[in-house]
């Protein structure tokens, strides 16, 4: 009997970002796995892209300002945008609220 571990084997992953056009940052991390045994997509091109799109707009993005982008590598541990120039993935450190940032005001319950 063979084990599920062997269907469960990853053979190749894609991984696409959906980042704001105008800015670099990255909106939607969106990665196509190919199981073993399963028919592999020869090529990733619009149609994966598309998809990264339509499940970023699910997430409540504004589609119509974002662009896609096939990478290599995506390290979900570090802060990436992506250079506009240059149409790759940087690693950047994450900003910081400002300091005069205002909170929003706290919902206060009434209870009796």
């Amino acid at each position: 009997m063979d084990s599920i571990d062997k269907y469960l084997e990853v053979e190749s992953e894609q991984t696409f970002v959906v980042y704001h056009s105008k800015t670099g940052q990255i909106a939607h991390v969106h990665t196509v796995f190919n199981h073993r045994g399963a028919t592999a997509t020869r090529t990733f091109g619009k149609q994966q892209e598309g998809q990264a799109l339509e499940m970023a707009g699910r997430f409540g993005h504004p589609v119509k300002a974002l662009s896609v982008l096939a990478v290599k590598a995506y390290d979900a541990a570090q802060h990436h945008t992506v250079d506009l120039k240059t149409k790759k993935l940087a690693s950047t450190k994450p900003s910081r609220p400002s300091k005069t940032a205002k909170r929003p005001p706290s919902k206060k319950t009434n209870r009796r």
